[in-house]
């Protein structure tokens, strides 16, 4: 019971601190970073685009909004409501209000898959050939449990999420929909699964239609069972209702409620500012097409704004379809291997891939893929290399903004400061990805050459 209560009021202290934070000003600092926003999720230029629209022009024309259409037509309203206040206090509260609350959602689907992981005490027991998936064990040391309301304490308490939210920064929205595709793949329901799926696709492009396979995986293989998280070697969960047919057609089912779900968005789309002239075209290009052009150079925590400044112009377009598709070339082998028998694992280390690559990357994306960790989806041994990880993430939140005043303001420095921060930050990153899947390899019993898996097995036998 203390830890119960010990957790809710850390949460609780997490969202008064969200709202004290917006209070005292430091919205508009902190919507001004760039390691928090981004021209894709920048809550300034969602201003200017309401200002357009009242003007009666279109917001995608030119190069000020990069938003989804309907995330502009439903925080609209707020940001004018907002906009007429004479307090600048209240205003900033009111300003962040939406992503509060989508914060708040987030949290509420991350309860609801914890407490599935919670109810799910499953362990692998190898038997040479052989694996058994156990719902039950006698051996509760064997079993790593999961406390739903830590994980959400955590997720709300980290200071990356509590940062982006004040910024006013669109990425919770998008971690909101991930995390609610999750629960409700966990929990047997793939219709809304798969329009979560293309909810989550509408906002971040790409990164959301890689997650389309591991969540319609995770669908299949384990909503028929709502004791288990993880599969068994065939494909359906242990422990639940058993139907001929009942997986593919769960996939399936996620599949098309994504295709729907996007069929429905994108005249919607259009149809939200048709009044001042917005075609589909004009959106498609403003957003997705947008971000896979990089047109946007601004210095961020991602690696493309400096290779594309120092790339000749002719090169650019190889290194664009090269950078672009090098996620989803990481992403096809992680699938083959782990998607059927440990789809979460996949989402979470989608979720760090696609945002390590991106080419506009910030503090609350990898915030948004760090509170599906505390499931254990993802594992890691090596507490050193977590230690480095949590140490380099705090280096490069408080040097950024140091380096970033000397290159733009006090003009001592140059890029290459700053860079190097984004290097750090690019590296830590992938040192954390690549111990997840070292430690899920070695689980499966096909660890990498000198660790526990498959060479140990071998010479067991």
């Amino acid at each position: 019971m203390a830890s119960a209560k010990a957790t809710a009021a850390l949460a609780l202290c997490a969202v008064v601190t969200r709202v004290l934070l917006a209070f005292f000003g430091w919205h508009d600092v902190l919507s001004s970073r760039v390691e928090l926003t981004s021209p894709v999720d920048s809550i300034r230029r969602l201003k200017e685009g309401t200002a357009l629209v009242a003007l009666r022009m279109s917001p995608y024309h030119g190069s000020v909004v990069h938003a989804p259409p309907l995330v502009l037509f439903l925080l609209a309203p707020v940001l004018d409501y907002a906009e007429g206040m004479n307090n600048a206090s209240v205003k900033a509260i009111v300003t962040i209000a939406p992503f509060l609350l989508a914060d708040l959602f987030a949290a509420a689907a991350l309860f609801s898959l914890a407490k599935r992981f919670d109810a799910s005490l499953v362990v692998e027991r190898k038997d040479l050939d052989t694996k058994e998936t156990l719902v039950q064990t006698s051996n509760p040391a064997l079993v790593q449990k999961t406390n739903p309301a830590l994980c959400v304490s955590l997720y709300l308490a980290n200071p990356m999420t509590i940062a982006s939210c004040v910024a006013g920064s669109s990425a919770g929205l998008g971690t909101a929909c991930v995390v609610t595709a999750c629960a409700a793949a966990a929990g047997g329901d793939p219709v809304i699964a798969g329009a979560c799926c293309a909810g989550a696709a509408y906002l971040t492009g790409a990164p959301g239609v890689l997650l389309l396979y591991p969540i319609a995986s995770l669908a299949a293989g384990n909503g028929i069972a709502k004791t288990t998280l993880e599969v068994s070697a065939g494909g359906s969960a242990v422990g639940g209702r058993e139907s001929s047919g009942t997986p593919n057609k769960r996939f399936l089912a996620t599949l098309v409620s994504f295709a729907v779900t996007c069929s429905i968005l994108v005249p919607l789309s259009t149809a939200a500012f048709s009044e001042v002239g917005t075609t589909t075209t004009q959106w498609l290009t403003g957003t997705y097409i947008f971000t896979f052009r990089v047109a946007d150079l601004t210095p961020n925590l991602g690696i493309y704004w400096y290779m594309f400044a120092e790339l000749f112009p002719h090169f650019r377009g190889f290194f664009r379809c090269a950078f672009h598709g090098f996620a989803a070339f990481l992403c096809a082998p992680l699938f083959v291997r782990h998607a059927k028998r440990k789809p979460l694992l996949c989402v979470t280390v989608t979720m760090a891939v696609t945002t390590i690559l991106g080419p506009y990357p910030t503090l609350g994306q990898v915030g948004g893929y760090l509170c599906l960790v505390p499931l254990g989806a993802v594992t890691s041994s090596q507490n050193s290399q977590n230690f480095l990880v949590a140490g380099v993430f705090v280096a490069v939140a408080l040097l950024s903004p140091i380096l970033w005043h000397l290159w733009i303001h006090a003009r001592v420095a140059n890029a290459n400061f700053f860079f190097a921060v984004t290097l750090g930050h690019f590296a830590a990153q992938s040192l954390l990805v690549v111990g997840w899947l070292r430690s899920a390899a070695a689980k499966c019993g096909g660890g990498f050459i000198g660790e526990d898996g498959e060479g140990e097995s071998k010479k067991k036998r």
